[in-house]
């Protein structure tokens, strides 16, 4: 453990979890957690009374979170793209004219 980072403890559909990070993504981390941790009440109230076993639910709940993060990088990357495509299209207008 470097001496730049503190302990929190996270659980998502378990025990308690150590983690040590920097300061500066603790918020993230426990963000992140939050995030998975409400997947997976969702979908264990979902299958409520099923035989499905907890890592069943994590996983699902893992799938969903990263389904958003790639949806949320394409949206951001398309924006970036548009944006580049919008200066060089006000560049060769200004060449033009």
């Amino acid at each position: 453990m470097a001496d730049d980072t503190v302990r929190i403890r996270v659980s998502v559909g378990g025990p308690d979890m150590p983690l040590y990070v920097h300061p500066d993504e603790e918020h993230v981390t426990r963000e992140a957690a939050r995030m998975l941790r409400e997947r997976f009440e969702t979908y264990s109230r979902k299958y409520r009374g099923s035989n499905l076993k907890s890592d069943f639910f994590l996983s699902m709940a893992a799938i969903d979170v990263a389904k958003r993060y790639v949806e949320l990088n394409e949206n951001s990357n398309a924006e970036a793209a548009g944006s580049e495509l919008d200066s060089i299209i006000g560049e060769l207008d200004a060449f033009l004219h």
